[in-house]
């Protein structure tokens, strides 16, 4: 070791001033720049490359050398740091750190808000926070940084965490010098999210509405810059000067991440970032196809659930106990998937330890290097200063940690980091220093010295041929004690260095003589080898989705079956509508029907003997499969909202429908509003890894309206009474106004396109508007919800006035009032099958309804709007043979061939017949007879239910959730934090539910 270590290095690193040579000091300025020389190093200047002995050296904030065949400069302060290795200190792409957490919106208000509050030339909505920099809202904040330096987190890329625009975030260094010297860049990307954050408007209340709302101020920000109006919007002007940043969102739900990389692509966005919540492997083949999405991960892994008393045990579900098992997975798969992605410290606990975490995920198959680079280099290149910080290289920012062992060993402990080259200690008084072999040098010589206890800083020293405990005390980084020399007391005082002490020692005669005490050799650790990383073993099946009674096998995945279904009561709905036979299927389509069809070599043979083949059941009107809302009704017309953006593929109620043999779902907005959302037509496509996946493709646009007590809000308390309409009357004028400025709209845009450069500014464009334009195109068709009979009316005379047609009622309780106005309009009906008295508008209704309007030419359909109904349509279809006295064929089409037509989709769907979908279900028995169940479901030619296999299925999920219910009980009594199970059941939406 070098002799020219200066004593005093923990005072001169306090030195190195970094203040702005343009700001004015009230005093001398002390411009001195210390260089640095750290020596005999184990550096890791990449994640994939080390110096086993190497120089390091700093100066003025930055390295200005790294190698093994370095000069140290005259004059450096050397530091030895033997033994001890040098990592990049980590950066956190994603924090609040520095920035205040106080609301962006300043105002309170009582009530439902309605408007925007906050002052200012702002935006439109609350919601949106664009104006906001994170560059200009940093403060240094001692605690917390103190915090994150614990954690090896040198920079961190913060924002304010509040709202779905949410500015521009900022990269700051975590030292304790002012901002202008721990601000590293001012502008790193634009965040969005799902939540309105802390504002009080009403608007948007589901996760379709937040989605519309971003897309309306991405069309606001273009139009704006465009035209250039006359007004200032201070959010959209800062929401176009950053549209050169990388966008970064928050993806706390399920599937949230494919969302946001779809608005990415539909904004031709380069790159998109998106902080997941641990659930992407569920999903990982989905995120693989959208090429520049990168990820950052959380270690927020869930607490093992408390499962001794089998009551609680009862309450805890499937998704559950695979998510505790499979989450610290997810880092290791989506690096399989070469997902770049990089780690974050957000939302962790105050008493979890990252390093644990990482290793945590190293233990389930994490790459070592992948897990350096998810600290460093990867967070460095998302925030574009990978030239700047994340590697020990020549030229960067003197960000590192200084710690005793491999990064993520147990036997590590960080010593110190360095911050923009500022030390900054961080090992704590029960890690001073690693016990082991040590040498004092000290008078011209060297003594042993062995430290076998390090929390007092206590062992031995042999100054002569025996040997002299010590014991010395430490506080605040300063070590003082006594020396036994040759039967005299010496006074020793010193301060902690990298792998030593340095300070002064006092004889008998008052002289001080420095001394410096140096590691040798550390006590081998008797833990686990740091880099030796048993990949634990888990035996846990992969279901799609990842709840009971998932599939064994992502849809796209599942083969299509190339099949005949043999001998079977086949109800065609078609010209021949009930007959025995055959029916062929190939390539998801159905290839032939008749008798004694050729059975072809290499071809499944379905025995359908005794039973019945019938197409697969349509829903008209449901609401399974939608997340977070089903209702956008802060407003009176949503139109612009689509239930598409609120899919979720992982709905048990997907897997229970088809066992009722539904195949095909209309998904609707609910009736909270005059003008609804756009609404969502799926198949029941069981085990697809994204929502997008379920769409029936090519299928026509609906939107959702509706009449009566929901849209004026007759049930919903006093809170919603701000919000227009109050009144049936008002309700009709909402349609009135709303397409009146539709016409007017559409006529300011075709004269701005003809004559664009003569008109001063172009018409903003409004979605909202847009939808409403396509339904007077007849390009978007509209299902209404409707009762009574005086509505009906009206809304036939407004559309047949403004000249829209209204293409279902739904519900209808009233229909058989007006049945030849309704078929004199062209619309379709589709209602329940005996609901009544539920509340007041349907005191009218009458089993008998669905008969009356299908004698009366009008074409009708048998509707759930219910996720339990929806499970035995047949059966509702069936109560009109006994009310109304329809035939069989026409019961059954009221949920089969009917609710086709009335989708526009009876040419691929809905009967049984040669080139339309295989979309089937067999029957154990006559389909209206409360006897009969589902044998077997099948869409798009594949097989989505079998009762077999489901009975099977039910076996082998009861075994996998006792499998980790033991695992959970071994992790309790291993002492692993454990959590009390609580139920959680899905929320089963309907036409009146308001909120998430």
């Amino acid at each position: 070791m070098k002799r020219n270590v200066l004593f005093f290095i923990g005072f001169f690193s306090s030195l190195v001033v970094w203040s702005q040579p343009t700001r004015w000091e009230n005093g001398p300025r002390d411009d001195r720049k210390t260089l640095y020389a750290f020596t005999d190093a184990r550096i890791q200047v990449t994640p994939t490359q080390q110096i086993s002995s190497g120089i390091l050296l700093v100066q003025d904030g930055k390295i200005i050398d790294v190698g093994t065949q370095v000069k140290i400069p005259q004059g450096a302060v050397v530091i030895s740091v033997h033994q001890s290795i040098i990592y990049p200190a980590f950066i956190d792409a994603w924090s609040t750190y520095g920035i205040d957490s106080k609301p962006i919106s300043s105002r309170s208000m009582s009530g439902a808000q309605q408007s925007p509050e906050r002052w200012g030339a702002f935006a439109v909505n609350d919601a949106i926070h664009s104006d906001f920099s994170a560059a200009d809202a940093f403060r240094v904040q001692a605690d917390p940084a103190t915090k994150l330096r614990k954690m090896g987190i040198g920079l961190t890329s913060s924002f304010i965490e509040d709202g779905i625009a949410r500015g521009t975030s900022a990269a700051f260094f975590t030292g304790t010098e002012e901002e202008s010297q721990m601000l590293l860049k001012t502008a790193i990307g634009r965040h969005f999210s799902f939540q309105k954050g802390s504002s009080k408007e009403a608007y948007p209340e589901a996760l379709m509405g937040a989605v519309a709302l971003l897309r309306q101020t991405h069309l606001d920000a273009l139009w704006y810059q465009n035209t250039q109006p006359a007004f200032r919007d201070l959010a959209l002007e800062q929401w176009n000067q950053t549209l050169g940043l990388p966008d970064f969102f928050d993806a706390r739900g399920s599937y949230d991440v494919v969302r946001f990389a779809e608005i990415a692509q539909e904004w031709k966005r380069p790159q998109a970032i998106v902080r997941g919540n641990g659930s992407e492997y569920q999903y990982i083949q989905s995120i693989k196809k959208y090429p520049s999405l990168k990820l950052i991960l959380p270690l927020t892994f869930p607490d093992a659930l408390d499962v001794e008393n089998p009551l609680d045990a009862q309450k805890v579900s499937l998704e559950e106990l695979k998510n505790w098992e499979l989450t610290p997975s997810n880092p290791a798969i989506v690096a399989q998937n070469n997902i770049p992605f990089a780690f974050t410290a957000s939302g962790l606990k105050p008493s979890e330890d990252i390093f644990a975490l990482t290793r945590l995920c190293l233990q389930y198959g994490l790459d070592y290097a992948t897990a350096l680079a998810a600290w460093t280099t990867t967070p460095a290149q998302m925030l574009g200063i990978q030239h700047e910080i994340g590697t020990i290289e020549k030229g960067k920012w003197a960000n590192f940690i200084i710690c005793t062992d491999s990064l993520f060993s147990e036997a590590n402990q960080l010593k110190e980091i360095w911050i923009k080259g500022i030390k900054y200690s961080i090992q704590q008084q029960d890690s001073l220093l690693v016990s082991g072999k040590y040498t004092l040098h000290w008078a011209g010589k060297t003594f042993p010295v062995e430290i076998t206890k390090n929390t007092s800083i206590s062992g031995k020293w042999w100054p002569d041929s025996s040997s002299s405990d010590f014991s010395w005390n430490y506080f605040q980084g300063n070590v003082t004690g006594n020396l036994t020399f040759q039967k005299k007391n010496l006074r020793l005082f010193g301060w902690v260095i990298p792998d030593g002490v340095q300070g002064k020692i006092t004889n008998e005669m008052g002289q001080e003589m420095p001394f410096t005490l140096e590691l040798v050799s550390s006590t081998p650790s008797k833990k686990t080898s740091p880099q030796k990383w048993a990949t634990w073993n888990i035996p846990s099946e992969k279901f799609y989705p990842q709840v009971g009674l998932g599939a064994a096998k992502p849809w796209n995945e599942q083969p299509s079956i190339n099949a005949l279904i043999s001998n079977t009561t086949i109800w065609t709905m078609g010209k021949d509508s009930v007959y025995v036979g055959d029916v062929r299927i190939k390539n998801g389509k159905i290839v032939a029907l008749g008798k004694h069809l050729e059975r072809e070599p290499n071809i499944t043979i379905i025995d359908g003997t005794g039973m019945h083949l019938t197409p697969g059941i349509i829903d008209e009107h449901s609401h399974i499969a939608i997340t977070r809302g089903v209702n956008e009704g802060s407003r009176n017309i949503s139109s612009e909202c689509d239930i598409d953006d609120a899919l979720d593929c992982s709905d048990i109620n997907i897997y229970r429908q088809l066992s009722g043999g539904v195949t095909t779902a209309h998904l609707l907005h609910g009736s909270a509003n005059a003008i609804g959302g756009q609404t969502a037509l799926i198949k029941l496509r069981w085990g697809v890894t994204a929502p997008q996946e379920l769409r029936f493709v090519g299928a026509d646009p609906f939107i959702k309206f509706a009449l009566g007590e929901n849209p004026k809000q007759s049930n919903w308390g006093e809170q919603p009474k701000i919000r227009y309409p109050q009144s049936r009357m008002g309700v009709e004028q909402v349609y009135i106004d709303a397409f009146m400025r539709a016409k007017e709209y559409e006529k300011n845009r075709n004269e701005w396109k003809a004559n664009g450069s003569k008109k001063e500014v172009e018409p903003r464009p409004d979605l909202m508007l847009e939808t409403l334009v396509r339904i007077l195109h007849h390009q978007e068709h509209i299902t209404c919800h409707s009762y009574v009979q005086s509505e009906i009316n009206m809304l036939i005379h407004v559309a047949d006035s403004l000249g829209f047609k209204v293409n279902t009622f739904t519900h209808v309780l009233e229909g058989y009032k007006i049945a030849d106005k309704i078929k004199a309009h062209g619309a379709s009906a589709s209602t329940f099958s005996d609901w009544w008295a539920y509340k007041y508008e349907v005191i009218d209704a009458i089993p008998h309804n669905a008969a009356l309007l299908t004698q009366a030419g009008v074409n009708t359909c048998i509707n759930s709007d219910d996720a339990e109904m929806a499970r035995r349509l047949n059966q509702e279809a069936a109560k009109s043979i006994r009310f109304g006295g329809l035939s069989p064929i026409q019961a059954l089409s009221m949920v089969t061939l009917n609710p086709a037509k009335a989708l526009h989709i009876d040419k691929q769907v809905g009967s049984i017949e040669v080139g339309k979908d295989a979309d089937m279900v067999l029957w154990t028995n006559d389909p209206l007879s409360i006897d009969a169940q589902v044998f077997m479901t099948v869409v798009d030619g594949k097989i989505a239910f079998d009762r077999k296999a489901d009975a099977q299925q039910q076996i082998r999920m009861k075994a996998e959730k006792e499998r980790i219910i033991q695992k959970m009980l071994e992790a309790k009594k291993a002492g692993k934090p454990t959590s009390k199970p609580i139920i959680k059941e899905k929320r089963l939406y309907h036409c009146d539910s308001r909120g998430e």
